[in-house]
């Protein structure tokens, strides 16, 4: 997928996609947006999978011109059927942009998940966030960590929990689930 930006103050080219190497049975991902953003392009990027983004820069302070980029891969440990699954995961971002301030960050995220039984599924996931961003016209570093663990009972798919605890497994039908999450947040 790709979108393109153009008009008064913004410049702006992003790719996205997602595929399989069949021979390692493997997922994998990768995000890149290059260019000049401002507010006016907020909606149509949230739209176009760079919503991660968007949260974590200040487009209201006009534009910002930079690089993104994220790659993630998914690749299976034990396939036993249904009787016994597990599968690891991992994803990285890092950010760059420029403007009356710079911005800049990264995060990295890994996780796992797997079946039991057939009936029987748990997921869980880590993701550790570090940036610079704008607050009130003032610089401010930020540290986000986020970890989180589910379970599940009856016909589950745990590969589609996540990749956030706010986009958790409610809606995966003929499955009962429970989990926990901690959140730790520190600012300059």
């Amino acid at each position: 997928a790709g979108v393109f930006g153009f008009g008064q103050d913004v410049l702006y080219a992003g790719l996205g996609g997602n595929g399989r190497i069949e021979e390692f049975k493997a997922a994998v991902g990768a995000s890149l947006l290059l260019g000049r953003i401002n507010s006016d392009s907020e909606d149509v990027l949230k739209n176009h999978g760079f919503e991660q983004l968007v949260e974590k820069i200040p487009l209201d302070n006009g534009g910002m011109t930079g690089v993104y980029a994220r790659a993630l891969g998914e690749i299976p440990i034990i396939e036993g059927g249904c009787f016994l699954t597990l599968s690891v995961g991992g994803e990285v971002e890092v950010w760059y942009f420029t403007g009356s301030q710079s911005v800049y960050g990264g995060s990295l995220r890994g996780y796992a998940h797997g079946k039991a039984l057939c009936v029987i599924s748990a997921r869980g996931d880590v993701t550790l966030t570090m940036y610079k961003t704008v607050v009130d016209g003032q610089d401010a570093l930020k540290f986000e960590g986020e970890g989180w663990i589910c379970g599940g009972f009856g016909w589950c798919s745990p590969g589609s929990w996540g990749p956030t605890w706010e986009g958790r497994w409610w809606g995966d039908s003929w499955c009962y689930q429970a989990g926990a999450v901690a959140e730790i947040i520190w600012q300059s």
